[in-house]
């Protein structure tokens, strides 16, 4: 997590929501403090404006229903059958104003998880040829969004 929330500041996420899914191994010690420390430096050292933000962790379920407020959503998944990001986000017109990220842990969302996202409109894509672990999906799919939609490169 120190990891994710370095680079993707650097990169330019606004919004941090640590998540546990079923698949998650939760470890049962606080780390806010430390997690706050690494924002502010990772701002300082991009030149950002702006200390991300780091919401409470938070239950998938309780995740979920907050999608709403979000233009764009996608949720990182597996599979041969689900679209590229990159080409769902070359069928879209505008750059949305707000866009959520959603990546799994290890072994990603199950099922179950997937088609509840669906059913809040969430957009299923894949990253590509390779697995990623999550840490780095997380870094490139801010990347892919963030260069498409004018913010990087």
């Amino acid at each position: 997590m120190d990891w994710v929330l370095q680079k993707g500041t650097e990169v330019g996420i606004s919004r941090f929501v640590p998540m546990i899914t079923a698949r998650t191994v939760v470890r049962r010690y606080e780390k806010r403090a430390r997690w706050e420390r690494i924002l502010v430096e990772a701002t300082e050292q991009s030149g950002r404006a702006r200390v991300p933000e780091l919401g409470d962790i938070r239950e998938f379920s309780q995740v979920i229903p907050e999608l709403s407020q979000y233009h764009e959503i996608f949720l990182a998944h597996v599979g041969e059958e689900i679209p590229r990001l990159r080409d769902v986000i070359r069928t879209r017109q505008e750059p949305p104003e707000r866009v959520a990220l959603l990546i799994g842990p290890e072994g990603g969302f199950t099922l179950e998880e997937v088609e509840r996202a669906q059913a809040h409109s969430a957009t299923i894509v894949h990253l590509g040829p390779r697995t990623l672990r999550s840490e780095t999906a997380g870094v490139v799919i801010a990347s892919i969004v963030l260069h498409y939609w004018g913010d990087l490169a």
